[in-house]
């Protein structure tokens, strides 16, 4: 049997003056031996059938307003990109 660390130690108790129902008790502490139990797994990766997408991925990063005033964007307009997106090849 491995001994661990900080592991139980029945020699460490042995000089308390307890009851003998009591040190009958600990003596289950190293009769015990834990089972070694297999469980069944299955891995299932979670990929959805559709994933909407427009444009780039709005990062939500944010420039404030450089004369403080609160922001409305997003709030009472639309922050999303538009719907019908420019070829990048041909702005080159």
């Amino acid at each position: 049997m491995a001994t661990f660390t900080g592991a139980y130690d029945p020699s460490e108790y042995e000089h308390l003056s307890v009851h003998p129902d009591v040190k009958t008790l600990f003596q289950y502490i190293t009769r015990y031996t834990p089972q070694s139990i297999e469980l069944d797994h299955k891995m299932k990766p979670s990929i959805p059938d559709y994933i909407p997408a427009v444009g780039d991925t709005d990062a939500f990063i944010k420039v404030s307003r450089p004369d403080g005033k609160a922001e409305q964007l997003g709030i009472y307009v639309l922050d999303e990109p538009c719907a019908k997106q420019s070829d990048p090849t041909v702005l080159d």
